[in-house]
């Protein structure tokens, strides 16, 4: 609806009589504090809240990441399992645990592939690179029970061949996903990350041999992951904050090397509220109303709330609740059957009391709602099974349903 200015005047919901059928008023981590703490330093751009567990900490509910520096990481997973990314011989602390996996983005790379530096390896320690994580058919996908291993594109830029390069997205037990970039540019295939819900995103951004912090600033925008890190941020030493600070992007962290952070399943908490605002608008509570042709999971709370109106007035309507209705409805409205025959509120909620109006149940169906302001409007298809005025039958019947807020409450106009 282009505008969505409610007239003033008075609106007539078109009912159809039998001669003419009857509408319903055819009228969705070394335990720091988490917020990547606003720096002292200038540059700092947005921080969200994370909790960075107690170095030592094996085996919790979360998996548990030690940034060890460049683009070197550690991850204890809620199993116990450790894995090891991307070693490189400069880095000297974190490879104390026994590996069960390691992960290398570039074997050409030194800063990559140091191997040597993982001395402890369980006896079934499996490592995964660009070698057997891309074949003819493309990028490899392993599922190893304590966490997916998803390699994808990474290179795209003058010194990375993607062909020899791969990023990885990791998915653990607890549903965490982290992204791992690698040395890259950005990727076509970055595109498609939103649809994944990504919890934490990690970018090189080096300026030299990988992105510079505008272009994994806007790689972060793409990938829209719910938190965006910045490493491998230089190539002269393991960490460069000023670098780290340039990085922009929403839900921002920054890990210096030593730094652990559990890595806590965000956009399932995410799922969680959702579920929780959805059990706010409980549709099953309406006996006779069936919502159909939409995923109400991907309406807002506004949205949800209008359509959650029209319900309680579809029900209101079988049940012959009048007060409801009155309650739900503007004083002026009018009802117009296809007749011609015009009808003021308490007329029609007459009829509908003393049974002449009949309404048995109620669908809405394809529900499509527009807001603006305090004004909105619900397209949707009524289905109708309805006894008009002595005629029986189902009536599938097409139209728009106008709202206004009022006092905060959403008023079928």
């Amino acid at each position: 609806m282009t505008d969505m200015t409610i007239k003033k005047l008075k609106k007539s919901i078109l009912i159809l009589a039998f001669s003419t059928l009857i509408v319903c008023l055819t009228a969705c981590r070394q335990g720091v504090s988490v917020t990547e703490q606003k720096s002292k330093e200038e540059n700092a751009f947005s921080t969200d809240t994370v909790n960075r567990q107690n170095a030592g900490e094996k085996g919790g509910e979360v998996p548990v990441l030690l940034y060890q520096g460049q683009a070197s990481l550690s991850i204890t997973t809620p199993e116990g399992y450790v894995i090891f990314a991307d070693p490189y011989e400069d880095v000297r602390e974190g490879y104390e645990e026994e590996a069960d996996l390691i992960l290398v983005t570039d074997m050409r790379h030194r800063d990559h592939n140091h191997l040597e530096s993982v001395k402890k390896r369980k006896p079934d320690c499996q490592i995964l690179s660009p070698e057997n994580m891309i074949t003819e058919e493309g990028h490899v996908t392993l599922d190893l029970g304590y966490v997916s291993v998803e390699a994808v594109e990474a290179g795209y830029n003058e010194l990375h061949d993607p062909e020899h390069c791969a990023g990885y997205i990791l998915e653990f037990s607890n549903g965490t996903s982290v992204y791992i970039s690698g040395d890259t540019g950005v990727t076509p295939q970055m595109e498609t990350f939103p649809q994944r819900g990504l919890d934490y995103a990690f970018f090189c951004c080096d300026g030299i041999y990988t992105m510079t912090t505008k272009q994994a600033s806007e790689a972060a925008g793409i990938v829209q992951a719910a938190h965006s890190i910045p490493y491998h941020t230089s190539v002269e030493k393991l960490f460069d904050r000023e670098i780290a600070n340039e990085f922009e992007a929403e839900g921002r962290i920054i890990l210096e090397p030593g730094e652990e952070l559990s890595l806590e399943n965000e956009n399932g908490n995410q799922n969680e509220k959702e579920e929780m605002e959805m059990k706010k608008y409980d549709f099953s509570v309406f006996p006779n109303v069936k919502v159909t042709g939409a995923d109400l999971t991907e309406f807002t709370e506004e949205e949800l709330e209008i359509l959650y109106q029209q319900a309680r007035y579809c029900q209101a309507m079988t049940d012959a609740d009048i007060d409801t209705l009155r309650e739900l409805t503007s004083e002026d409205i009018t009802y117009t059957h296809m007749s011609g025959m015009q009808q003021t509120r308490e007329e029609y909620f007459a009829d509908v009391e003393d049974g002449s109006l009949r309404y048995y149940t109620i669908g809405i169906d394809s529900p499509q709602i527009e807001v603006e302001g305090d004004s909105a409007s619900l397209t949707f298809t009524s289905v109708l099974n309805a006894n008009a005025y002595g005629a029986r039958g189902t009536f599938r019947m097409p139209g728009t349903h106008w709202y206004e807020k009022q006092d905060g409450v959403w008023v079928l106009m």
